[in-house]
């Protein structure tokens, strides 16, 4: 057995699922993966498809919900349907292939390796790389891919790695796919972020194990075990049909004989046990913060903070807050409250420091601008602010907010952020998880986000957490 899966299993039986759901993304299960579809799922997977192809162009192309040009967008979403199952000599595949190979032809001589990893990924699967923008494009995704690391978009290097994979017989790109498999190995962690992967979709890790057939990808799969559990639903798929990851967590699981494993497995049990609750003060509770034993809520409708009690929530003060559009990072520490309001096309580069005895406002102009931030923390000295999609955290003294740098967190896409000036719990957005991590991006420890998307403060003790669902703030501590 390669790998220790922790002791744990599924938390609801996947096989279930395959078994009795009758969506789409059951059909396609069942007929993709196990190769036994039930009567009506014939059906039900045409209609996946009728859905694509009624929005097909004249001239072949997919439909472009982003702009992206034919190549990618075309490209992309056939790769989808070809992975759901729909067979390549359907006419409407065939008009869409055409459209791809037509576009490949208008292309400038100056531009023939920059064809979208998506369409170069198909055409290699199909057999069609005689133009030479493949191998162009190829070459220049080998070249490129090690820039990729834990930069660029979500979904990079791992869509790239797959492209390399399909053209591995038409250029000579086994150097990059080893160095990029050897780099994987390495960061991808089992919460399913790390420092190293930075920002990151963790789906994109699951598809390229689904995908290559190479000795490293099972012990990524393995690896990736933790975050599937959290993942799982309660009819137990994964649900998200858009982008196929029910589909795509089950190939993963047959594939390396994970099912049969982990439905042997007791379940999951749950990463957080409540300690004690208490009732929000607000409607729409945002974020909070501690400080000086003291829980304070951000109340976004009121834009104002509120004070209360961790021990029954009594309301201890009300403080107004600086009005301003957008999101908000909010945080506590020090006697004061702190937050820089903004939004993500108009940055906010003023921090407010809000002095609860006096009332006062003190503002700093930062020498940064975040993008996309909700937590707002003091650590040794320093305050840290998300910026999720770009992967980091800014730092800076507040002593000069002029000068800063950029830290990654084992959280690669921060957004909420908690601490007691020493330890750092960071929320990921894309990965089902809070880490404890530190400045130098270390995993120290990490659980399931206990209620979904929400704030989160830390007391040393207790990880605090919102359960909107039902107007509580929690005290967790970690189960078992």
């Amino acid at each position: 057995m390669m790998g220790e899966l922790g002791g744990y299993g599924f938390r609801h039986d996947p096989m279930d699922f395959v078994e009795n759901n009758q969506s789409a993304q059951a059909a396609l299960v069942r007929a993709v993966v196990f190769g036994r579809p039930t009567p009506g799922d014939e059906e039900r997977i045409e209609d996946v498809f009728q859905k694509v192809f009624a929005n097909q162009n004249a001239d072949g192309s997919l439909e472009d919900r982003h702009d992206q040009g034919v190549l990618a967008a075309t490209g992309e979403t056939l790769r989808n349907l070809l992975e759901a199952g729909c067979p390549p000599e359907r006419p409407d595949v065939q008009r869409a292939v055409a459209a791809l190979l037509a576009a490949l032809d208008r292309l400038p001589p100056d531009k023939l390796s920059d064809v979208p990893c998506y369409a170069v990924r198909v055409l290699c699967e199909l057999g069609l790389t005689d133009h030479p923008a493949i191998n162009a494009s190829l070459l220049r995704m080998a070249g490129e891919i090690p820039s990729q690391f834990g930069e660029g978009c979500p979904w990079t290097p791992f869509v790239q790695l797959n492209a390399l994979w399909a053209g591995r017989h038409v250029a000579d790109v086994s150097g990059a796919i080893e160095q990029t498999l050897a780099w994987a190995e390495q960061a991808v962690a089992p919460p399913g972020c790390s420092a190293a992967l930075g920002l990151c979709v963790p789906w994109s890790i699951v598809l390229t194990v689904d995908t290559l057939d190479h000795p490293a990808c099972e012990r990524i799969a393995r690896t990736l075990v933790p975050m599937l559990l959290r993942l799982q639903k309660p009819d137990g798929g994964w649900g998200e049909p858009e982008t196929n990851s029910t589909l795509r967590a089950f190939v993963m699981l047959k594939k390396y004989g994970l099912l049969d494993e982990l439905r042997r497995l007791p379940p999951l049990p749950p990463d957080w046990a409540v300690v004690r609750s208490i009732p929000v003060p607000c409607e729409k509770p945002w974020n909070i913060a501690w400080d000086d034993g003291r829980l304070w809520v951000h109340d976004a409708e009121a834009c104002a903070a509120i004070a209360v009690s961790p021990d029954d929530g009594a309301v201890l003060q009300t403080l107004a807050l600086p009005k301003k559009p957008g999101s908000t990072a909010f945080g506590a520490w020090d006697g004061a409250v702190w937050v820089l309001p903004g939004k993500s096309d108009q940055p906010e580069k003023t921090l407010y420091r809000i002095d609860p005895s006096t009332e006062q406002i003190r503002e700093m102009s930062l020498g940064f601008s975040p993008r996309h931030f909700a937590g707002l923390v003091r650590v040794g000295g320093k305050v840290l602010i998300p910026d999720q999609w770009e992967g980091h955290v800014w730092a800076f003294d507040p002593a000069d907010p002029s000068k800063s740098k950029t830290l990654r967190l084992a959280a690669g896409m921060p957004d909420w952020l908690a601490s007691d000036g020493t330890a750092i719990w960071a929320s990921d957005a894309w990965a089902p998880a809070i880490v404890r991590t530190n400045v130098g991006g270390e995993l120290l420890d990490w659980g399931e986000h206990p209620f979904g998307w929400g704030g989160i403060a830390f007391d040393g003790q207790y990880l605090w957490a919102i359960d909107k669902k039902n107007q509580r703030i929690c005290a967790l501590e970690k189960a078992g």
